[in-house]
């Protein structure tokens, strides 16, 4: 992990909003990362329907986006999201990744 590109923890979003997260990430490994490398679902409030994205490649000491598509809860609060790198075997790797947000009905915004 290097930085949040967007959305830095406690980012204030409306509830049921859809974003898109980006992290820049670095493949700190002496080797690339395969192709079929997803970032996935590990925890925290459920984002509707998709658990898994692609990654893009990413040689050793190389720094990429990588980035997720979210739904924002449909109630008021502070809500947290968690995401590992997952390698084509299923072997999970690198920094645990997170999303921290404040989420506010239409009304309290």
């Amino acid at each position: 992990y290097v930085s949040d590109v967007n959305l830095s923890d406690g980012t204030t979003v409306s509830a049921g909003s859809r974003f898109t997260k980006i992290w820049l990430v670095h493949n700190s490994g002496s080797i690339a990362w395969p192709e079929g490398t997803q970032i996935v679902f590990t925890g925290g409030f459920v984002n509707g329907h998709v658990s898994a994205f692609p990654v893009p490649s990413a040689l050793p000491n190389e720094v990429v986006e990588v980035s997720i598509d979210t739904t924002a809860p449909e109630e008021s609060g502070d809500y947290a999201q968690f995401w590992r790198l997952m390698d084509p075997t299923g072997s999970k790797f690198g920094d645990r990744l997170w999303l921290r947000l404040n989420v506010l009905m239409g009304d309290q915004l």
